[in-house]
């Protein structure tokens, strides 16, 4: 079997031979990829294609020596994935034909290259054999992707917004021009993988026709093993895996924590990822953005600073470390599908408060697995926090029910094995 992946970036596996830094980003993806170079199906031809800033391509050998990846890069710039590139085009078609693949399998609709996939799959005559793998779903993100915030901050730009042309509203543009990308992509599908009502609702409104097969998602190695404690946790704190654009609620958090320190004035909250409150020296004055302004004003106005920590980017390893030392994982979107964040809280055995968005429920139980707030309701997040806090006994039962949930939904086997069926049954079908 010819299989060609089409990511929406370099995976950490391939970024040292490519001269660049690996994104900790969508690890998921790794993981998928170790248990494929990791298991039987040695007969594999495997591609796997990213932006890049050159179409470089580069031969990489698992450790057993037996299964060779053959790395590509295309020329887009995935920090402009509102911006079709005949660049990329061009690339990807390349590729396509030097390959000839038995299967295509392009990951999320996020990225305009998922639309010259599809274009060139339809050219070549290999459509029938594209998969396309739903992560974000781009049209239900992009209407809510100022969701909770006040017109007047919404109108604001910061210097740097101007600069970059990336005030809030141009960002919401620019989603909006992704979700176009994302429905044209999808009316020339004829094959994608989901795992949520959410996305197969989202996908079979704009094709009818589409062949949905259902796919869970492999987690980073990591976080297959180890335990949360709570005898080892810092008690009263709070762990976000994200949360540098509005769609993460950050704004929505902040606003819950002054409610919650009434009752635990210890209460901690650890924000991973980049740091876009960051403030000190002119330089970093003038890259703020206006979102990064705001969450500044709203922890300024209660009186947050010594409360509210942003970390910075985090390796897997440290992620699980963040997990399992907090007393309560929070996913605060306004809106997901299924964020992988959540389930490395839920396999770990880490409590979670989450917003009732999107997929949601249907990957934890509520009230069972994981406490559900409407994403608009800060005392309703308030009182879901101060609830995990107090119930000790209730939060540990929990727990271990969301944990056992998340070790059959992400389990690498099943989901590599689950994979290899779809692709033969594209294979079969399209013999």
């Amino acid at each position: 079997m010819k299989l060609l992946w089409v990511c929406n970036m370099i995976l950490p596996q391939f970024a040292q031979q490519f001269g660049v830094q690996g994104s900790n980003k969508e690890g998921w993806l790794s993981g998928l990829a170790n248990k494929i170079i990791d298991g039987e199906r040695k007969e594999i031809e495997f591609h796997i294609a990213f932006p890049h800033d050159t179409d470089a391509t580069k031969i990489i050998k698992s450790e057993d020596d037996k299964l060779a990846i053959v790395a590509h890069g295309f020329r887009e710039n995935s920090s402009m994935p509102h911006i079709y590139s005949e660049t990329a085009y061009e690339d990807l078609k390349l590729i396509f034909q030097e390959i000839m693949p038995d299967v295509v399998h392009v990951f999320g609709t996020e990225y305009p290259h998922t639309l010259m996939c599809a274009k060139i799959a339809g050219e070549l005559g290999i459509e029938k054999r594209l998969l396309i793998g739903i992560q974000g779903v781009m049209k239900e993100y992009a209407p809510v992707y100022m969701a909770g915030l006040p017109q007047k901050v919404i109108k604001k730009r910061t210097f740097r917004d101007w600069l970059k042309k990336d005030s809030l509203t141009e960002q919401q543009e620019k989603y909006y021009q992704r979700a176009e990308y994302e429905v044209q992509a999808i009316k020339l599908a004829k094959n994608i993988t989901g795992r949520t009502f959410f996305d197969k609702n989202a996908m079979l409104e704009i094709n009818s026709g589409l062949n949905y097969y259902e796919m869970n998602e492999t987690l980073r190695k990591d976080f297959y093993s180890g335990s949360w404690d709570v005898n080892q946790c810092t008690l009263h704190s709070i762990f976000v895996s994200q949360g540098n654009y509005p769609i993460k609620g950050i704004h929505i958090a902040l606003e819950a924590l002054p409610i919650i320190r009434e009752e635990y004035p210890d209460v901690t909250l650890r924000v991973a990822g980049d740091n876009i409150i960051k403030y000190s020296g002119i330089k970093n004055k003038i890259k703020i953005s206006n979102y990064g302004k705001y969450l500044r004003k709203l922890i300024s106005k209660n009186k947050l600073w010594n409360a509210v920590q942003f970390i910075g980017n985090k390796n897997a390893c440290e992620m699980k470390e963040e997990y399992l030392k907090t007393h309560v994982s929070l996913c605060c979107s306004v809106i997901e599908n299924s964020p992988n964040s959540l389930g490395e809280a839920m396999i770990l055995g880490t409590p979670v408060v989450t917003a009732d968005v999107g997929g949601i429920s249907d990957m934890a139980v509520r009230e069972e697995e994981c406490l559900f707030y409407n994403w608009s309701e800060p005392a309703e997040l308030a009182s879901q926090i101060i609830r995990t806090f107090r119930e000790t006994e209730e939060t540990l039962k929990r727990t271990i029910k969301a944990r056992e949930h998340a070790i059959i939904t992400h389990s690498g086997e099943k989901n590599c094995e689950r994979l290899f069926e779809i692709y033969d049954a594209l294979m079969a079908e399209n013999a």
